[in-house]
């Protein structure tokens, strides 16, 4: 099912009023003559959450009652391709306004999985700062039949378990219902339940419950955190990535391939009509460390949106704005995997080839015992470089006695072309560090593969979902109001 701001949108309606819900809204794909009780966020295709005071509301009881009702609420969804079509729910969580878990939260069991079209509202738990986010938040004003996209801020947590929300500079759709123009760009009564929508992380942070009576453009909701406690089994993503993760990611995979593509034209060039043997070994190098990096990052960023489709689970460069799940999306994310994974893999197997079958590994004659004469191969220097039977990329030289040998003091060489250019090397440990590193990045892109293209989604929960102690209340007082 798709996801985004306009994904799992939900209408709870007032029970007295479902037999006269005929007709659609042409303003809004909402159904005329409906009494509007709140809003509500599809999180599965059976789960719906809202506020409690919304089902208090549609149920005919008052805003605070705490009894947990028993009678079904009727919900809708105003974007799917189905506004019209009402689906029962049953309440199978309960935090009643005032609750010492969560204040002001219920889960909503539909008796029909809801209509496909919908989509679902993915909350997520993020780590980076908010302060001054964009915030999307769709809803419809009490008694009224149009929607609107409200745009707002993040302000910051309130003394209980709610944080606070203001006035945006800017309306996304200001002319869709221009009967309410005036307060286009305000959340008032009617938007509870409603999910949060944070533009730059691209998922719900928390969902709407009150506005500030006493002050017009202060409203406040209940961060996804806070909705966990009350309900574990919601679906959820967490962000545990910077908000520079674009920056990053397309710094360093911009260095990998431009990198591991120098050195593999360096390695095609001659010298002295031999091919440049040190090029690949620093490409080794290279890929080691930039590609592990790299890869670690792609599988963050995979398991951070796990319950997006999975052109959202790869990376984007420069951060390009595509819509996701479009075939521009597809396109850019398989050219993303091949020019940033495949192809630096394909030339690091060239490298590991250069490695094993065309590369020498050299000593200096005199610190192991022995004189140039003696050995073949040799370097000409002042201080000759030797090949011996014993020296290998896995295997060190025996001195002769009275010679100590040498390991750390510049001792072995590696190179492979006639005109002399080699570079100190570490027999045994060198190589495995480098191999380890290489397999270790391929293991981690195998891994983000499967969490890309086989994301292991959050079993949904059918029955009553066990609640989490939390430490706080929620925020109430003379000055807010249950919208």
């Amino acid at each position: 099912m798709r996801v985004g701001k306009d994904a799992g949108v939900a209408k709870i309606l007032v029970n007295e009023d479902a037999s006269r819900l005929d007709q659609r809204d042409p303003l809004g794909g909402s159904i005329k003559n409906s009494r509007h009780a709140g809003m509500g966020a599809l999180v599965s295709p059976r789960h719906v959450i809202t506020c409690a005071h919304v089902v208090n509301v549609a149920l005919g009881e008052a805003k605070t009652n705490t009894k947990k009702p028993t009678r079904s609420v009727n919900v809708v969804f105003p974007l799917s391709s189905g506004p019209g079509a009402i689906v029962p729910a049953r309440v199978i969580v309960w935090c009643e306004v005032g609750h010492s878990t969560a204040s002001d939260v219920a889960v909503l069991q539909l008796d029909v999985d809801a209509p496909s079209s919908a989509g679902i509202a993915v909350f997520g738990l993020i780590w980076s700062r908010l302060d001054g986010d964009e915030l999307s938040v769709f809803g419809t004003l009490g008694g009224q039949a149009g929607h609107n996209y409200v745009s707002t801020n993040f302000v910051g947590p309130t003394m209980g378990s709610q944080a606070q929300l203001s006035r945006h500079v800017r309306n996304i759709k200001r002319d869709v219902t221009p009967k309410f123009a005036a307060h286009a760009d305000l959340i008032k009564g009617g938007f509870s339940g409603a999910a949060v929508w944070n533009i730059f992380h691209d998922a719900a942070i928390g969902m709407v419950t009150a506005y500030n009576n006493a002050v017009e453009d202060i409203a406040y909701m209940i961060p996804a955190a806070r909705l966990l406690e009350a309900w574990p089994e919601l679906p959820t993503e967490t962000r545990r990535l910077p908000r520079s993760f674009d920056i990053i990611w397309t710094a360093l995979s911009s260095v990998l391939l431009a990198s591991m593509f120098y050195l593999f034209l360096a390695n095609r060039r001659t010298i002295e009509g031999q091919p440049d043997i040190l090029s690949p070994f620093l490409g080794l190098h290279v890929y080691a460390v930039l590609a592990t990096a790299v890869s670690c990052l792609w599988f963050m960023h995979a398991k951070d949106f796990k319950l997006h489709d999975w052109t959202s689970r790869v990376p984007r460069f420069l951060a390009i704005p595509v819509e996701r799940g479009t075939f521009a999306a597809k396109v850019s994310a398989l050219l993303t995997l091949l020019f940033f994974m495949l192809i630096p893999l394909v030339i690091e197997a060239r490298f590991v080839d250069v490695l094993y079958n065309r590369g020498k590994v050299y000593i200096y004659p005199e610190q192991f015992g022995f004189r140039a004469d003696e050995l073949k191969g040799c370097i000409p220097r002042d201080t000759p470089l030797c090949l011996h039977p014993d020296a290998g990329l896995y295997s060190t030289v025996k001195p002769r006695p009275p010679a100590t040998g040498g390991y750390r003091d510049n001792a072995y060489h590696y190179g492979g072309d006639t005109n002399g250019t080699t570079v100190t090397f570490f027999p045994i440990v060198q190589p495995l560090a480098l191999q380890g590193f290489a397999l270790v990045a391929v293991l981690i892109q195998i891994g983000a593969l499967l969490r890309t293209f086989l994301p292991r989604f959050r079993k949904k929960v059918l029955g009553n979902s066990r609640l989490v102690p939390a430490s706080g209340r929620a925020h109430d007082d003379g000055d807010s109001r249950r919208e």
